[in-house]
Order: structure tokens, then sequence, then C-alpha cells
């Protein structure tokens, strides 16, 4: 899945595990720097934005298992 947001791009891909029971996911962002004086804030935002996606992330599964 993919969600475009003011420049910032965010993936994530689920796959099984080969040897255990569990499903994996990885979260991926892109962000578009126009000049390295918006390095700090955009690596910032970025990581922000994917903490929340982990979140719901997260809470999706827990709701969906009931867990």
């Amino acid at each position: 899945a993919t969600a475009p947001t003011d420049g910032l791009t965010v993936r994530f891909a689920a796959r099984p595990s080969g040897t255990e029971p569990k499903i994996k996911f990885y979260l991926f962002a892109h962000a578009d720097v126009a000049n390295a004086d918006q390095l700090d804030a955009i690596k910032r935002q970025t990581s922000d934005t994917i903490q929340k996606v982990q979140s719901s992330l997260s809470s999706w599964i827990d709701r969906t298992l009931g867990g």
C-alpha cells in the first residue's frame, strides 16, 4: 500500500515468516528534499509519520485479532 502526502510517501509490505507462524511488516518512507537546509525537518517529519503508521497498523492488528 502507498500513501503520498506533501512530498512524503509511506509504503508498507507484509509477508509471512518462513520459519514461524507470524506475519512480518516492513515500513518504508521516501521524502522529497529540495535543499540540505530542510533535511533535519524532513527526517523528523518522516520519523513521526512512520511512528503514526506503525501505531495505526498495530492498533488495527490488535482490533482484528482481538488482542
